[in-house]
């Protein structure tokens, strides 16, 4: 298994899900993504997935798109979830 640690603890991450994983392309995905828009939330002090690979997979996606970093937060955005909730309730009713 992967072994996660941050803010929360330590997680693992089963070998089967990572094998799984790895048969995905995100960039190549991302860049094909057309069918609909696409909203991404990032905490600003996110160190699992890090704010530049937030904005990378932004560049890469094609169709509309919206990204969005809550400042001071993390991976979990525990710290900014009602706003972040908000960012999602006003998106759908934009976009549905």
């Amino acid at each position: 298994p992967v072994v996660l640690a941050d803010e929360r603890g330590r997680d693992a991450i089963p070998a089967e899900f990572v094998r799984d994983l790895m048969q995905y392309d995100p960039g190549a995905l991302l860049q094909r993504w057309q069918q609909g828009p696409l909203l991404i939330i990032h905490g600003e002090n996110d160190c699992i997935v890090t704010p530049e690979q937030a904005q990378q997979n932004f560049d890469a996606a094609g169709g509309e798109k919206e990204l969005h970093y809550m400042k001071g937060d993390d991976h979990h955005l525990a710290l900014r979830c009602h706003e972040a909730g908000e960012l999602v309730k006003a998106w759908l009713d934009k976009n549905s």
